[in-house]
């Protein structure tokens, strides 16, 4: 009996599986791959399916209608449809008539095509460069849409544009006159029933011919000029004026009277431009000498000596030693211990003297590593202290708050221990004011500033680094800080070298304090004697005392010296930095010299130390409008600076006789590669 029922079971439990296999396979008969060939069309729609397996016909209806029954599997619909949307549905049809699963897909129809462009297109009728027109957009009567706008150059196809775009240039256009028109068309390819009206353009690409006849005459204080008329097939729009080079005036007319700076004689081109914006070659130059005295009290023509005693830890030994710093000098930073009491002396011998008291901005000295509240150390990630690898100084928070007494005097913070260290050494020292170490942000871009090359971070949570931005931003705080407390100015060590004050960039600490320096001008002290800035460094270090002028701060800039040299090395790169040093200064920079890291200012002297060639001649915004003949020069009323930055020697013809620091007599001079010369007038 149990055998028996088992069977039974079994016989309908297969039957069962018969029925769900054989409906599982019914709902399999459906029509599948239904597609349409094109959609936005203007022709009769196109569709197309797979072959389905035990159909012998389709039946295919739109839109509920029914259309045709065909046997094959694609059809086109040639009957006649409004303009829209249109659904189409197919199913298979068995041989008993049964039918399949349904399948649809819609198919936009289109034969309306898109609004005429009314107006020709515009954009500029003369150019000398590629035409660019552009138009207004248009809609399309039709449901698909403007999809493009079509182009044509003289009748010919040249392009299309996506609806989008409104304009179109022409890369290829030769010159001459060319017609310009546009078409719309939808996403259906219907286009507009016709073209905009066109646009002309004219391309000219020919530079007018230079003007003639350039004639200069002087004035007083005034160049008047006068040329010849130029005649251009586009017709000529003005006239450039350029005063050594540089552009300086436009004018429509064939005269213009320039009121250059006195003293000085400056070479006149002219420039034509035609309608169409191309410009002529200059006509040969004419020069024009401006006489008339310049105001006085101009001291861009000497060398005005700073010195950095703190560099040296160097005491002044004696009073004679510290009248003769002070005579050669104009401005004087010493930590104040070691003027020795000689502040007096000093400004006796020069009245006009400056003198600034030494003070570590950022970093407090080898012995105070724990003098101060934990909260004014950074730290790096790993809560650890940090010191300078040079001189083992440890590197300070300003943001710590636990205030700190010492001496009977309450310190607030790292920015209060520092303006009362300044204020105490202006009191007691007579000084006038203060020179800020370390606000530049070498310990934090620099890594190797620091003992193991440690990071220090900005965030201890995070352990965030510093960026350069922010943490000039924290130095910079200082000096306004010490600044605005003492009532004096303060020299904040900040700029580094050419190249950071424009990348970093360090002229961001420029309004943080009166006065800054750039401590590696030129040259990273320890660089080989015979490894020279390149024209690009050499650019950039002049750059910056010409900027820092223009823009109102006064710049210090200190070159050093301190790897193995000869006497002829140790004199080529004073030559070099003195001479480069004039092409740039505008009267409110300070220049220092140091040939050794063992050569004590006061015996580190050049006779050109005391030379004053009188007021510049010339004086330009840019580097680059000193280059004359290969070479920088900037004249002076007695003298001239010339400057070969480049790696090949170059002759200069002089324009007059000059004087060689060795006393011969010159009309021309050859500047070796790397090298400057600062000739006086005969």
């Amino acid at each position: 009996m149990g055998i028996t029922r088992l069977r039974v079971a079994g016989v309908a439990a297969v039957a069962i599986l018969s029925v769900l296999a054989a409906g599982a396979s019914a709902s399999t008969f459906e029509v599948t791959g239904l597609v349409a060939d094109a959609t936005p069309t203007n022709a009769a729609p196109s569709i197309h399916w797979n072959s389905l397996s035990g159909a012998i016909a389709y039946r295919v209806v739109r839109d509920g209608n029914r259309l045709a029954q065909v046997t094959t599997t694609s059809f086109v619909d040639s009957t006649p449809m409004s303009n829209g949307r249109h659904t189409y549905r197919v199913r298979g049809i068995k041989a008993d008539g049964s039918l399949s699963g349904v399948a649809s897909v819609t198919v936009v129809y289109d034969v309306l095509p898109p609004a005429d462009i009314a107006a020709a297109p515009t954009g500029d009728r003369l150019t000398s460069d590629k035409p660019t027109i552009s138009w207004t957009a248009v809609s399309d009567a039709g449901p698909s849409g403007v999809k493009q706008y079509n182009i044509r150059r003289d009748g010919v196809y040249i392009g299309s544009v996506p609806k989008g775009t409104l304009t179109f240039t022409d890369r290829d256009a030769s010159e001459g006159q060319h017609s310009y028109i546009v078409r719309a068309q939808d996403a259906a390819g219907n286009k507009a029933a016709d073209f905009s009206p066109a646009a002309l353009v004219t391309v000219d690409r020919t530079a007018p011919d230079a003007p003639g006849g350039l004639r200069a005459a002087v004035s007083g204080d005034s160049v008047g000029l006068d040329w010849k008329a130029v005649v251009d097939q586009s017709g000529i729009a003005g006239y450039r004026v350029l005063r050594n080079g540089q552009l300086v005036a436009t004018t429509d007319a064939t005269a213009y009277t320039d009121t250059p700076p006195a003293g000085a004689t400056y070479d006149y081109s002219i420039m034509a431009v035609d309608r169409a914006g191309n410009a002529s070659q200059a006509t040969g130059s004419v020069p024009a000498t401006v006489v008339a005295a310049r105001p006085g009290g101009d001291t861009t023509g000497r060398l005005a000596l700073q010195a950095n005693l703190q560099m040296w830890g160097a005491r002044i030994p004696d009073a004679a030693t510290a009248v003769a710093l002070a005579k050669s000098h104009d401005l004087i930073t010493a930590v104040p211990g070691r003027l020795a009491g000689y502040v007096p002396l000093m400004r006796e011998a020069n009245p006009s003297l400056k003198i600034y008291g030494y003070v570590n901005g950022m970093f407090a000295q080898q012995g105070q590593g724990d003098m101060f509240p934990a909260s004014w150390y950074m730290r790096d990630a790993a809560g650890d202290k940090l010191q300078s690898a040079g001189w083992g100084n440890y590197m300070m928070d300003p943001r710590g708050t636990t205030p700190f007494t010492r001496a009977g005097v309450t310190y607030s913070n790292w920015t209060d221990w520092v303006r009362k260290q300044c204020q105490q050494a202006i009191v007691t020292h007579g000084l006038d004011g203060c020179f800020l170490d370390m606000l530049l942000p070498a310990p934090v871009d620099y890594h190797p500033y620091l003992v193991g090359s440690k990071i220090p971070v900005e965030n201890p949570v995070t352990k965030a680094p510093w960026t350069a931005a922010d943490y000039m931003e924290l130095t910079g705080s200082v000096g306004r800080a010490v600044q605005q407390y003492t009532g004096r100015a303060v020299i904040g060590n900040s700029l580094e070298f050419g190249a950071h004050f424009y990348a970093t960039p360090t002229k961001a600490l420029l309004p943080d304090t009166q006065l800054t320096l750039a401590e590696l001008w030129m040259r990273n002290p320890q660089q080989p004697a015979d490894s020279w800035p390149t024209v690009d460094r050499w650019k950039q270090e002049v750059q910056m005392i010409i900027d820092c002028n223009d823009g109102g701060h006064p710049i210090e800039v200190t070159m050093k010296l301190w790897a193995a040299s000869t006497a002829a090395q140790r004199q080529a790169w004073r030559d070099f930095g003195q001479a480069s040093f004039l092409i740039g200064n505008s009267g409110s920079a300070w220049f220092e010299y140091s040939s050794g890291q063992s050569t004590l200012p006061w015996n580190d002297t050049s006779p050109l130390d005391d030379v004053d060639l009188g007021a510049a001649l010339d004086t330009h915004s840019s580097v680059d409008g000193y280059l004359r003949d290969g070479v920088y020069q900037r004249r002076f009323q007695r003298g001239i600076a010339l400057v070969n930055p480049g790696t090949a020697a170059v002759t200069v013809q002089l324009d007059q006789s000059y004087r060689t620091s060795g006393g011969s007599l010159v009309t021309q001079v050859t500047l070796a590669p790397h090298s400057g010369e600062v000739l006086q007038t005969a």
